[in-house]
């Protein structure tokens, strides 16, 4: 059985988030659910990626709604090795920040949550 990755994402601030694009990396598997095309202020939503016999990698990357600046949400959780979650924001919004939970092991179901910088 491949490795699974379920993400719970919470959207902590007063803007919205659309996706322009987002990729996956493993030999077999689906996304499931999608991740959502966009997401509200103060809104939490979910997505995943589910190998059938390898690991889960892939990134979402999302715009700032009404601006060229991007967030880009990557997760990495092979069959073998550590699991890894980042979020990253363009130069032009450094005044958003994220805070990343997630168990320790092979368990990959972190929670991300990006807010304004000195929240």
């Amino acid at each position: 059985m491949g490795n699974s990755v379920d993400i719970t994402f919470y959207n902590n601030t007063h803007v919205k988030w659309v996706r322009t694009n987002y990729d996956l990396h493993m030999s077999e598997g689906t996304a499931d659910p999608y991740p959502p095309l966009t997401i509200h202020p103060e809104e939490t939503v979910r997505w995943g990626a589910h190998g059938v016999v390898s690991g889960c990698e892939g990134y979402v990357i999302y715009r700032l709604d009404g601006t060229t600046d991007e967030m880009k949400v990557y997760f990495n959780d092979p069959l073998i090795g550590v699991n890894t979650f980042t979020v990253s924001f363009d130069s032009n919004i450094s005044y958003f920040t994220s805070s990343i939970e997630h168990p320790k092991g092979n368990a990959a179901t972190p929670k991300i949550t990006i807010m304004l910088r000195g929240s």
